[in-house]
């Protein structure tokens, strides 16, 4: 069996390790180095990426806040200032402002600092006549309501100021009630409504009577319909004429007491009446002129003594807006954006839930109002990182890669050159033993004959066949060594020529039959008729097949018989040399023709040779671009096959 051929390499083996592991060791720290400066990479990424997100979001927030402080600007929605010329124009501003939802409540100013809307109560002094005191004396002290009433019919008649002869009909329809004559008391008062020369008319304090005389000729109907149906028609319309005064802006400006006066009663009387549009912001105006103790400061939202309701006045004063805390939470929402996380307003005292991201002032107009928002860092940065994080790490595992596979080509080349190293000293060791063995045959036969101890001519004779032998095969171990350096420097050189392959056959088979037939070996010769002439160097396929019958004869075991065969076969011409010795399994049949294999050493020593053969075979077949291989089992012989194209077959490749 084939054995790779070991020799002791003198602590050789020992010396490279210490090479492999300084590459072992600058692998690794070049991995940590490069594995340290990703790490930090990645890291300074991480903390640049986080001050981008939060910078771009602390951008977006207060563009945000800037949003919401427009909204109470001078030029915003709910904080442009609102004058009135005069009582009436700020009551038709008041109604706009309550029915578009602006505000909850509208106070106005006029230039002096005057309130025109709601409009206050007057305090000026009643009627006051010769007339007016017997009538209410009557009225009130004798408890005469007709005779009451007659004297408030003198005055109304008499007088020419509209208010004193508005005021009259009044009280002399209340005379007429309380002495049981309706009838009459809603002709009176039917004057006083349905003249328009009455619109206007005020009591002493500012009231319109004309609303309020409607108001009590509704409460007459009412009691009138009980007992009338026919009533009915005449109380719906005037049902339906005191709502449609009471929610009149347009027309006389009425005092804000006497308008929720008269919402309240007419709810009263009809609890199915919806509510009026406005009656909710002229009831929180009252309830806030009736807590408010301080002015606010102009041009900034701030909170009202009542809960809940805040209020925002004008930079010039002449205006003052209630809001509920719902208002300014929807107009706030309007300004904000529905992307990039969840955006919470806090209003002054509120804490937010949870760990804001970024929290922000609203500014001025708006102080200790601010913005959070509600972002999951963690989240946040993991989405953003990660992208930036993905192409360092893939970098650092290129990188890496890299120096791994330098290291790896690195450590392959000095694994070779140590076993080039190593194959030349065996070389050297090889061609010094296989140089000294023939050297000193020849050394001791040459002594033999000078010294003239032969017993006889034969004797002599043996003994130069004996220097002959020694001599050829040291020349055949001179012509491989020097087949071998040229082919180690590709400087070998063939002269093709064309040549009968049996020509090739017997002149390898003569060159070995002497010394087959010393060794007992026998050599079988079978060549094919008609072969097609082959175009070869014959001096390198001649060392072809003398190195493979050589071969055979060293590795033929006891069956001492050796092949040479050539035939053709599709064109090309096979040359066969095959035994029956020990064989070779598949693995070694792989590595047979690399250079120095040889079998093992003990068998090497006896057989000859330095493991050069069959590479140098191998060498000169493909300089003759042909191919060899080798069919081998262990204890069944080996067979070498050499395929060469034919001279035919190459002028066609040629061509």
């Amino acid at each position: 069996m084939f054995r790779r051929r070991r020799q002791p390499d003198g602590g050789r083996g020992h010396e490279i390790w210490p090479i492999f592991g300084l590459l072992l060791a600058a692998v690794v720290v070049s991995t940590v180095c490069v594995l340290w400066f990703m790490g930090q990479a990645m890291r300074n990424e991480s903390l640049a990426v986080r001050q981008q997100v939060t910078e771009w979001h602390r951008t977006r927030l207060d563009e945000a806040a800037g949003r919401v402080r427009r909204i109470f600007s001078a030029d915003g929605a709910m904080g442009a200032p609102l004058t009135a010329g005069g009582p009436q124009e700020a009551a038709g501003i008041f109604e706009r402002e309550i029915r578009s939802g602006k505000a909850l409540g509208l106070i106005l100013y006029d230039k002096d600092g005057n309130r025109i809307c709601p409009l206050p109560i007057a305090e000026e002094p009643g009627f006051e006549s010769p007339a007016w005191t017997e009538a209410g004396r009557i009225e009130h002290q004798e408890h005469d309501p007709v005779s009451a009433a007659k004297l408030y019919a003198a005055i109304a008649q008499d007088s020419a100021a509209v208010d004193e002869t508005a005021a009259a009909l009044l009280a002399q329809a209340r005379c007429l009630i309380k002495s049981g004559q309706n009838g009459r008391a809603i002709e009176t008062l039917t004057k006083l409504t349905d003249d328009p020369a009455f619109a206007e008319a005020r009591n002493g304090d500012g009231r319109l009577m004309a609303p309020n005389a409607m108001l009590l000729t509704l409460e007459l109907v009412r009691r009138i319909g009980q007992t009338a149906p026919s009533a009915n028609l005449l109380e719906e319309r005037l049902r339906r004429s005191l709502a449609a005064r009471i929610e009149d802006y347009s027309g006389p400006c009425m005092p804000s007491s006497q308008r929720l006066m008269l919402m309240a009663r007419l709810r009263e009387m009809y609890p199915d009446h919806q509510e009026f549009a406005t009656e909710q912001a002229e009831a929180l105006v009252q309830a806030y002129l009736d807590a408010a103790t301080s002015p606010p400061s102009a041009g900034v939202l701030c909170p009202t003594p009542l809960p809940e309701v805040w209020q925002f006045a004008s930079a010039d004063g002449r205006s003052l807006r209630l809001f509920d805390a719902r208002t300014i939470y929807q107009s706030i929402r309007e300004q904000l954006p529905t992307d990039d996380g969840e955006i919470t307003i806090l209003a002054p005292g509120r804490a937010a839930e949870g760990q804001p991201f970024l929290i922000t002032t609203v500014g001025e107009t708006m102080p200790e109002w601010r913005l959070a928002l509600m972002l999951d860092e963690a989240e946040l940065f993991a989405a953003a990182v990660q992208r930036r994080q993905a192409s360092y790490l893939w970098s650092a595992i290129l990188v890496i890669l890299v120096i791994a596979a330098l290291a790896a080509l690195i450590g392959r080349h000095l694994l070779r050159q140590v076993r080039l190293a190593r194959l030349k000293n065996d070389f050297v060791a090889t061609v010094s033993h296989e140089l000294k063995t023939p050297l000193a045959s020849m050394r001791l036969l040459v002594d033999t004959l000078l010294e003239g101890r032969c017993r006889d001519q034969s004797q002599v004779r043996e003994y130069l066949e004996l220097l002959s032998r020694e001599n050829v095969r040291l020349s055949r171990l001179i012509d491989n060594f020097l087949t071998f350096s040229r082919m180690e420097r590709n400087k070998r050189t063939f002269e093709f020529v064309n040549v009968q392959p049996a020509e090739l056959v017997e002149e390898a088979a003569a060159s070995v039959k002497e010394r087959f037939e010393a060794s007992g070996h026998r050599l079988e010769v079978d060549v094919a008729d008609g072969l097609p002439p082959v175009t070869v160097d014959c001096d390198a396929m001649l060392t072809v097949l003398l190195n493979l019958l050589d071969n055979a004869c060293k590795y033929s075991g006891d069956g001492r018989r050796i092949g040479l065969r050539a035939y053709a076969d599709n064109g090309q011409v096979l040359f066969e040399v095959s035994d029956d010795g020990i064989g070779m399994s598949k693995r070694e049949t792989k590595r047979v023709f690399e250079r120095f294999y040889q079998v093992d050493q003990t068998l090497s020593r006896r057989a000859g040779g330095c493991g050069l053969g069959l590479s140098i075979v191998k060498f000169i077949v493909d300089a003759h671009s042909g191919s060899i291989d080798v069919r081998s089992e262990p204890g069944k012989g080996s067979t070498f096959t050499v395929r060469l194209p034919s001279d035919g077959q190459r002028r066609h490749c040629e061509s």
